[in-house]
C-alpha cells in the first residue's frame, strides 16, 4: 500500500474470490475507506493473471461497469458476508496451487446443461437461446399461474413451452408477456403436481420438509430470509445447505 497510508497489514484474509479489508487498521489512522479500497484495487490489477477487481464502495453503489461479468459480480456480492475487495481472475487463471477449481463468470465454468420434463407442456428437443438459473422461478410459476416471485430476475422460458400450457385451478389476472404462449380457454389439472409419501418426506400433520441449494458463488446464507418465513408457516424443517 502507499506510504502514506501508515505501516500495516490491510488485508486480513482472502475468501475466494473476494478479500476483507482490515477497517479497524483504516479507521485508525484515519483514512478514507474508499480511497484504501481503490488503491488496493490498482495493486491488484496489476497482477496479468487478475482480469478486474471491484470495490465494495462501487458494489454498494450499484457503480460498475457494464457488461456480463460485473452483472454477476453485482449478483453474487452480499453485503454483511463477502470481502471488500472482489477479484476476478483472467480466463483459466486460478489463485492457488489448485490444478482446478469452479466459480469464475466464464462460458466454461458457468455453463451447465438445464433439462426440463413434461410432455404435457414442454416442447421437445434442445433449445440453443440463452438461459438461466433464475428463468426457472417465473417459468414454472407461469406454468402453474402464480404470481410471479417479487424478487424474480428471471424470464419465462417460452421457447420451450408447448402451445396450450396446461392452466392451473386458478387463473391469473395479469395477462401474460406477447412472447409466451398462449394459454387454453379449457380448464386442466394443474401442472406439476406430485403426491407426497406421509412416511417418508412429511412429518406429523402432512407437514412437509423443504431441502434449500444454494446457487454457484453462494452459501447456505442466501436463504437467511426465507428460512424464518418457512419455519412461521406450516413447514416441519427447513434446511439450507
Amino acid at each position: 500500500m502507499p506510504p502514506r497510508f501508515g505501516p500495516g497489514t490491510y488485508a486480513t484474509h482472502l475468501s475466494y474470490p473476494t478479500i476483507h479489508l482490515d477497517t479497524k487498521l483504516i479507521d485508525g489512522n484515519s483514512l478514507d475507506r474508499a480511497e484504501v479500497e481503490s488503491a488496493a484495487a490498482r495493486i491488484l490489477a496489476e497482477n496479468p493473471a487478475i482480469a478486474a477487481v471491484y470495490t465494495r464502495t462501487q458494489l454498494e453503489n450499484g457503480a460498475l461497469p457494464g457488461g456480463r461479468v460485473a452483472t454477476l459480480v453485482q449478483r453474487a456480492w452480499h453485503r454483511q458476508l463477502s470481502g471488500d475487495l472482489y477479484v476476478v481472475q483472467r480466463p483459466y487463471a486460478m489463485f492457488g496451487s489448485n490444478v482446478a477449481t469452479h466459480g469464475s463468470p466464464y462460458a466454461y465454468d458457468t455453463n451447465v446443461p438445464l433439462m426440463l420434463f413434461g410432455p404435457r407442456w414442454i416442447r421437445p428437443g434442445p433449445a440453443a437461446t440463452y438461459a438461466e438459473v433464475v428463468d426457472l422461478a417465473p417459468t414454472l410459476a407461469y406454468l402453474l399461474e402464480t404470481r410471479m416471485p417479487s424478487a424474480s430476475e428471471g424470464r419465462v422460458l417460452a421457447e420451450i413451452l408447448r402451445t396450450g400450457t396446461p392452466a392451473a385451478a386458478t387463473p391469473r389476472a395479469t395477462s401474460p408477456p406477447p412472447d409466451v404462449p398462449p394459454r387454453p380457454k379449457h380448464r386442466a389439472k394443474p401442472a406439476l403436481r406430485t403426491r407426497v409419501p406421509r412416511r417418508s418426506n412429511a412429518g406429523p400433520r402432512g407437514k412437509s420438509t423443504y431441502v434449500l441449494v444454494h446457487g454457484a458463488w453462494h452459501g447456505g446464507w442466501c436463504w437467511k430470509k426465507v428460512v424464518p418465513a418457512l419455519r412461521a408457516s406450516d413447514t416441519r424443517s427447513t434446511r439450507p445447505l
